[in-house]
């Protein structure tokens, strides 16, 4: 009987250790889910919601939904205010809601039209970004993975966009902080490293695999300094970029924002992977905004050329899984809108 129980006991212990093993490789960390990603097509909500009539061919292939704005100031309690903010001029500051239940909404109503959206989630600036500590992200990152497991879908969440510039170069634009001071969007090398670690530690402690944490880098090209433009080289310099790359190590995607023209694509798409290579882990890459040069002057019509050519960089960028398009609907050729609905069609889920 002595026996019996030792074997007994034995077998306990074993099967319990089994379980924890079990348990443990059961976890799938965000990183993981990350390495698997599928490449898909995206677009704004605000394309999806207002502007279904010039996106109507493209919609039925579109996944990502990237929403716009997004800038707040963390409570106390891990919830967030949302504040005034805009990307050129005060005049056309606008308040997004980017609460955990404000995203929720917005992401039912895109859901009636883009049925498997993927949701994109951006706090484009926070006015206390140096102060936001673990139980704030901790609280607002849970209460997203919480609603969007309701849904059987994850959410990529990028924490500040367009954030980065070279020490002698302001951001891009302003918002009003808290305390109704307008503030400068962009984020300190520090503050961001800082954050970036943070909700780094609260995905991994959660184990939280349905937020997906990313960045939104502006690539630099051309930067202000010493009182002038000036353009550095696609390929050796990357000030304004480099000085992110411990912040950039710890997101799961790199997400870019891109603006360039057919000419540019070659040195573009590849400025991008030497910054992937750079920061290390195989990261999938996201093209958070894509578009050519439309948005500025003189406005070059972004033409079905210009989409063909971008989706033929994924055979030899085969890291690339998606590209959510942000362009000017009168500065694109006729049968621009057909081409990223073929080539959506063509390299959804590869």
């Amino acid at each position: 009987m002595r026996r019996f129980i030792q074997l007994l006991g034995a077998l306990l212990l074993f099967l319990v250790i089994v379980s924890n093993v079990s348990l443990n490789n059961a976890y799938i960390s965000s990183y993981e889910e990350a390495s698997s990603m599928l490449f898909h097509t995206g677009l704004t909500d605000s394309s999806v919601l207002y502007e279904r009539g010039t996106w109507s061919s493209v919609l039925p292939y579109v996944r990502y939904v990237k929403f716009d704005g997004g800038f707040a100031h963390f409570n106390s309690d891990g919830s967030v205010t949302p504040l005034l903010g805009h990307a050129a001029s005060k005049e056309y500051a606008r308040i997004y809601d980017v609460t955990v239940e404000g995203f929720r909404q917005r992401f039912v109503e895109v859901r009636k039209v883009v049925p498997e959206a993927i949701p994109i989630f951006e706090l484009g600036v926070i006015d206390n970004v140096e102060s936001v500590n673990y139980t704030q992200l901790n609280t607002y990152i849970s209460g997203l993975s919480s609603w969007l497991g309701t849904y059987n879908t994850y959410g990529i969440l990028t924490l500040n966009g367009e954030f980065n510039f070279p020490e002698d170069m302001d951001g891009w634009g302003y918002i009003k902080n808290i305390h109704g001071e307008w503030i400068n969007s962009k984020v300190e090398p520090s503050a961001y490293v800082r954050i970036m670690k943070l909700a780094r530690e609260v995905l991994d402690d959660g184990h939280i695999k349905n937020v997906l944490l990313a960045t939104h880098v502006n690539l630099l090209r051309n930067i202000y300094t010493n009182g002038k433009w000036i353009e550095q080289d696609w390929l050796t310099e990357f000030r304004g970029i480099e000085e992110y790359y411990k912040g950039l190590s710890q997101a799961d995607v790199l997400g870019f924002s891109f603006y360039f023209n057919s000419e540019e694509l070659d040195m573009a798409w590849e400025r991008v992977r030497l910054i992937r290579d750079a920061v290390g882990g195989e990261k999938p890459i996201l093209f958070l905004e894509y578009g050519n040069r439309c948005w500025w002057e003189p406005h070059p019509i972004c033409s079905a050329e210009f989409v063909n050519s971008s989706y033929n960089k994924l055979e030899q960028y085969k890291f690339v899984k998606g590209i959510s398009w942000l362009l000017l609907p009168k500065y694109c050729g006729n049968d621009t809108f057909i081409a990223i609905a073929r080539n959506a069609e063509l390299w959804e889920g590869k």
